[in-house]
């Protein structure tokens, strides 16, 4: 076995936004959501890529990529270890 066989990419976009005052996977920058741009250098890796999201980021971020590539918190932990503990129980 591969030792990449192990590896996943997950770009965390779960935040709330509350210091930014809006969703900092979402700014575009050179045509391309910052999301997008962490996704394509995750790639180039040729590992499984997931993007980590909230509850309530659903409906834009499956407008920008596949629902299987997402990966919605279900854990009612705070903070960026809800997002690790759901990708951790989903991968």
């Amino acid at each position: 076995m591969n030792q990449q066989d192990n590896l996943i990419g997950i770009v965390m976009c779960g935040g709330k936004s509350f210091r930014m005052g809006t969703d900092k996977g979402l700014i575009i920058q050179d045509g391309i959501t910052w999301t997008e741009l962490a996704l394509s250098k995750l790639k180039t890796l040729t590992i499984p890529t997931f993007v980590s999201i909230n509850y309530e980021q659903r409906e834009a971020y499956s407008k920008l990529f596949p629902i299987n590539n997402l990966i919605i918190d279900n854990s009612d932990i705070p903070g960026p270890l809800a997002g690790l503990v759901t990708c951790s129980d989903q991968t």
